[in-house]
């Protein structure tokens, strides 16, 4: 599994979270993580931090969310394409084999975020097999498993108690 699509060998080629970045694992077999971010318009992006600062080489600090999807495809062409979930989703239907890990941040589950993911993972259901969303809170992944029953889910925290708790909560469907 490719974390971000990265590469450290091609990292000055291909930018992580990028659509190039992850055409070209899954070209090579690959599964791929990646982190989701909103615009201010409900676009989700495929980016690691909340802001811009990262993706800018430290250009600029303002928030994925203080942008419009517009905003965003005018910046990418100075510092390299910043891939919509649906492009990462239309590849994966391009590649069969190719399974997508997406991280839900702690921040990142917030009702009006997880809307627009359930949205979206809707209108791909016959991906939904073949994406694992992880790193989600008991209640998170409970409203997750009654959404998108063919999701894959992970909890937060290993702990063997955590497991049955979250095992609990999604009625034995951790995978």
């Amino acid at each position: 599994m490719a974390h971000r699509g990265l590469d450290l060998d091609r990292s000055e080629e291909l930018a992580e979270n990028s659509l190039a970045a992850f055409r070209w694992c899954a070209e090579r077999g690959l599964s791929i993580e990646l982190d989701l971010q909103i615009t201010g318009d409900g676009q989700l992006i495929v980016a690691h931090d909340s802001t811009i600062e990262h993706w800018s080489k430290g250009q600029a600090k303002v928030a994925w969310s203080a942008l419009t999807w517009t905003d965003v495809s005018k910046l990418s062409h100075n510092f390299g394409a910043i891939a919509s979930f649906n492009e990462v989703l239309s590849l994966a239907r391009e590649f069969p084999s190719l399974w997508l890990a997406v991280h839900l941040k702690g921040p990142n589950q917030a009702p009006a975020f997880l809307t627009s993911v359930v949205s979206t993972l809707q209108a791909w259901s016959d991906l939904q097999t073949r994406i694992f969303l992880f790193d989600m809170k008991t209640d998170t992944a409970a409203s997750m498993r009654r959404a998108l029953p063919s999701v894959g889910l992970a909890p937060s925290v290993a702990h063997d108690f955590d497991i049955r708790r979250y095992q609990s909560s999604c009625h034995g469907t951790l995978t």
